[in-house]
């Protein structure tokens, strides 16, 4: 029996396309938990494992803080609740495995956490995969709870396994066993990289705590996310149609194959929503080589409810995948009109389906299918949807803007005026009919005329952190009374030419 818990609803920007091929449109994909059927006496009990850099750089007031944010968690802990405490510098420590937080567990840990004290080096992925096991172990005791892993860092590894891709492929492993990571950067030097592959690739959130300080508020928010746990490791499924090429810019790991696009959503409390954008790229209309059904421009309820083993699998293996042969033309050009048969009323149809597990239970969950559909006309006349396309001018351009933080980061200044004069054209082509998105552009105008600069890293991690939290429709729990990365880099160019 399916426990629906997760409502899908998907609309295009623009719904026609040129019959020539090469027409760029945008799908806006929304996924939605429903509200609890009744209010719950108590919640999912916790199975977590706080893992705490304890390396040099952790000495004096990030340690007590990050101490004091440890505790503050223990606190808040119920007796039901679980709980591992490792620390890492060049060895790694298991302070605690698994202690249940009644009375006397409380006591272990507070003690636990008052007995940490900085070492050497920074072993993070040694750490990690400590607290990892650590829940796992106690994952059988406690077969109900919510099991999470959550790191806090300010600084880079330099022991253990230190390749980002190694790292991804442990954490999505776990996360399909259920085992999900977050993780709190603390300051200005630790790797964001590396933290964001964690909590990208883990099915968890990333937070930012720039002065010790914020490290209590920020682990009291991710605290509040793992309790409030609805829907976990939320899959988005794209269904596509012959000869399309598709890109999810939006900040979820992604997978695909030939026929099918998968986007990793994470985990939701409930009545929310998370917002996937897809870039699709429309083949030529006589490459197609079966007829479609009548147009229909908006999603809709996928009312013959095929399943999937329904479909022709011939027709999925042998799809049209032409290359893109002119990568100069205007990716966001108007539909030419030239007058030749463009097979006007085939429609590319997308089936769009949500699926999770019910904390706790580990239970399957998922949406009804539905459907989205482009249609081939003659005409361009049509106009966009105004709110799809604001939608998708914010997601392009946190995606620019996290995307530059990094080219910026490694020194590769070429590139990154390369991808900005590129992206800066097209878009704002496409903002052009948008006024409340003129900002928008000149923000990434900003970064153009900057682009020569080694810009500070706190303004890089401001970019990448508010682009992350945009473009995965999470929670910064900092203060909000903060510069945002556009007024420091402002203030530090004006400080250069002073």
């Amino acid at each position: 029996m399916n426990d629906e818990r997760l409502v899908v609803s998907a609309m295009f920007d623009k719904s026609t396309v040129s019959g020539r091929g090469r027409t760029i449109r945008y799908l806006a994909v929304e996924v939605r938990t429903t509200d609890r059927p009744k209010p719950e006496k108590t919640r999912l009990p916790l199975n977590i494992a706080l893992v705490v850099d304890a390396s040099t750089s952790m000495a004096g007031a990030p340690m007590r803080a990050a101490k004091r944010a440890a505790a503050g968690v223990v606190n808040l802990l119920k007796s039901s609740d679980r709980l591992s405490l490792i620390s890492f510098a060049n060895d790694v420590q298991v302070h605690l495995q698994g202690v249940k937080q009644n009375a006397r567990g409380r006591d272990r840990a507070l003690d636990a956490i008052d007995a940490i004290e900085h070492r050497l080096y920074t072993n993070i992925s040694g750490g990690w995969l400590k607290g990892a096991e650590a829940v796992a172990a106690t994952m059988e005791m406690q077969p109900d709870a919510h099991n999470h892993v959550v790191l806090l860092s300010d600084g880079h590894a330099n022991h253990g396994i230190l390749d980002p891709l190694i790292i991804r492929n442990h954490a999505q492993q776990l996360r399909l066993r259920s085992l999900n990571t977050s993780t709190v950067g603390i300051g200005n030097n630790y790797s964001a990289t590396l933290l964001q592959e964690l909590a990208e690739f883990g099915g968890g959130r990333m937070h930012d705590a720039e002065h010790p300080a914020e490290i209590i508020g920020v682990l009291m928010g991710e605290l509040y996310e793992l309790a409030n746990t609805y829907v976990d490791d939320i899959a988005l499924r794209l269904r596509l149609p012959e000869g399309c090429q598709v890109e999810n810019i939006s900040g979820f790991p992604t997978t695909s194959g030939t026929t099918e696009l998968i986007a990793h959503l994470g985990a939701l409390p409930p009545a929310a929503c998370r917002t996937c954008i897809f870039r699709i790229t429309a083949p030529a209309s006589d490459s197609l080589r079966y007829p479609f059904s009548a147009p229909a421009l908006v999603a809709r309820a996928d009312e013959d409810d095929i399943d999937d083993d329904d479909v022709d699998e011939d027709e999925d293996a042998n799809a049209n995948e032409e290359e893109d042969e002119d990568e100069n033309e205007d990716e966001n050009s108007e539909d030419d009109h030239s007058g030749k048969d463009d097979h006007s009323g085939r429609v590319l149809t997308f089936h769009i389906s949500a699926s999770g597990k019910c904390a706790g239970t580990g239970r399957l969950t998922a949406s009804q299918r539905i459907k989205a559909d482009l249609t081939y006309s003659p005409s361009s006349s049509q106009q966009r949807d105004k709110e799809t396309s604001f939608k998708v001018a914010q997601v392009w351009h946190a995606s620019v803007v996290k995307q530059a933080a990094e080219l910026n980061r490694l020194g590769k200044t070429r590139r990154l005026k390369q991808v900005l004069d590129h992206e800066i054209k097209f878009f704002s082509r496409y903002c052009h009919e948008l006024p409340e998105a003129r900002a928008l552009v000149l923000e990434l105008e900003l970064l153009r005329r900057n682009a020569g600069q080694d810009w500070h890293e706190r303004v890089r991690k401001e970019m990448q952190l508010t682009s992350t939290k945009f473009l995965t429709t999470t929670t910064d729990f900092r203060p909000f009374d903060r510069q945002t990365w556009w007024e420091r880099l402002e203030d530090e160019q004006r400080k250069k030419k002073s």
